[in-house]
C-alpha cells in the first residue's frame, strides 16, 4: 500500500523543528533534528502495512468528526485515512500532523 503525505504534514514537522532549533539552540543540534525527521518519515512507512491497525482519533474533535485514524511516531500524532483508488487498490493518505506536546 502506498502512503501519501499532505503538504500540511511536511509543514507541521518543519515548523515544529524550526521553532525547536531556535528555542533550544544550545541543546538541540541540526544533526539531531535531521535524524529525528528521518525516523519520522521512515516510521510513516509503517502505515503501508495492510495489517497495521491504529485507533480512531479521539482528542481532536475535527479529526474525530472526519473519521481520521491516528498514528504516533517520534512524538508526533498523524491523522490519516485508508482509501481505495479507481482500481480498488488501497492507499493511505496522511492529512495532518501535530506534535504530542501541542495535541489537544
Amino acid at each position: 500500500m502506498k502512503v501519501f503525505l499532505d503538504d500540511r504534514v511536511h509543514s507541521a514537522i518543519d515548523n515544529f523543528y524550526d521553532i525547536a532549533l531556535t528555542k533550544y539552540i544550545h541543546t538541540l543540534s541540526l544533526e539531531t533534528v535531521i535524524n529525528r525527521k528521518r525516523k519520522i518519515y521512515a516510521g510513516l512507512e509503517m502505515l503501508s502495512n495492510p495489517y497495521a491497525k491504529f485507533r480512531r482519533a479521539r482528542r481532536r474533535k475535527d479529526w474525530h468528526e472526519k473519521g481520521y485514524l491516528e498514528f504516533v511516531c517520534e512524538g508526533f500524532i498523524f491523522a490519516y485515512m485508508v482509501h481505495k483508488d479507481e482500481d480498488g487498490e488501497p492507499y493511505v493518505w496522511v492529512y495532518n500532523a501535530v506534535h504530542s506536546s501541542l495535541y489537544r
